[in-house]
């Protein structure tokens, strides 16, 4: 029974750092994949001026921008203006976007219908940057919960142990994301949040098990 449980923990961390290992090469050989959003793109905001529905404008805009990457929202503030982010455009794309909305809307002036502006690329370090204090601050106080609680395991092995596994969760998480070419986008970091959490409750059971187990053989 114990070897057969040795042969699959081997398995596993084998599968782990093959893993890694195949992320790393891939994120150095081209880097993570980035979303629409958090790439260099255009943004063209259309001032349509009346209620619109945004199925309607995401159709035209995929017709006119055929075979790139388009993302159709809507301005929060008012109802009546949508906005549409593309990789790039030409103004003969534009030209056609203006007739096309102009056309769905009837309206007669176009003149100042749509307005573009250049959204640089967000860096990977900028996405991270609001989760590293609260982070830090999260990691410290259940270390020293899961230290004091469990110290007879022995201090040092739980603290290593703990951000051993949390670095390793983390890792194998980017390089599936790297691996996979799953864009960068903002649901990144909450699963990462969530990955962290998973990964901090088997900790904890795991260490309630030896902890259980280490009390029982002194009986």
């Amino acid at each position: 029974m114990m070897e057969s449980l040795s042969k699959n923990k081997k398995i596993i961390y084998g599968i782990i750092a093959l893993i890694i290992i195949a992320g790393i090469i891939v994120t150095c050989a081209f880097k993570f994949n980035f979303s629409l959003m958090y790439k260099e793109h255009e943004r063209i905001t259309i001032y349509i001026g009346k209620e619109y529905k945004i199925a309607d404008i995401n159709k035209i805009a995929k017709e006119v921008f055929e075979g790139k990457k388009v993302q159709c929202e809507k301005l929060e503030i008012y109802n009546d203006t949508p906005i549409i982010n593309v990789e790039e455009t030409t103004q003969e794309q534009l030209e056609q976007l203006k007739q096309k909305i102009a056309e769905k809307y009837e309206i007669e002036n176009s003149e100042n219908l749509i307005q573009t502006s250049k959204v640089v690329n967000t860096r990977g370090r900028d996405i991270v940057k609001p989760y590293i204090v609260p982070t830090i601050i999260t990691t410290l106080i259940i270390l020293v919960y899961v230290t004091f609680r469990y110290k007879k395991l022995g201090i040092l092995n739980i603290i290593f142990d703990f951000i051993l596994k949390l670095l390793i969760s983390e890792t194998v998480y980017l390089s599936i994301l790297s691996i996979l070419r799953i864009p960068i986008g903002i649901y990144t970091m909450p699963v990462a949040i969530l990955i962290y959490i998973i990964t901090t409750i088997i900790c904890v059971y795991i260490y309630q098990l030896k902890l259980d187990k280490s009390a029982k053989q002194k009986q």
